[in-house]
């Protein structure tokens, strides 16, 4: 009879894989809009993902600081104030990150 050491494996769940959703903000045209706010809905299991300020060229970029998963459905939208007017944006439903690579 053999012996030997047993030791004892636990199973991990593996995380889902993060990815990156990001993109230009643009008020009319061509013309790219800084300072607009991006929400980000996982339409998924229906959170609220986070909010960020596009930057001066109207980049915005949610990436691991946020639960992102490959797999799942996002809404991004933005909106932005000039002090005289508010624009809110066509919402952008579905979006489906895909990986990067």
């Amino acid at each position: 009879m053999a012996y030997g050491r047993f030791f004892p494996y636990k199973a991990r769940a593996m995380p889902p894989r993060c990815v990156k959703v990001s993109g230009t903000v643009f008020l009319s045209g061509t013309t790219p809009q800084p300072d607009a706010i991006v929400d980000m809905i996982d339409e998924t299991d229906q959170t609220f993902v986070g909010r960020k300020i596009a930057d001066a060229s109207g980049l915005y970029s949610f990436d691991s600081g946020y639960p992102i998963m490959f797999g799942h459905t996002y809404h991004v939208t933005a909106k932005y104030d000039s002090g005289t007017q508010k624009y809110n944006s066509y919402s952008q439903p579905y979006v489906v990150p895909a990986e990067n690579g």
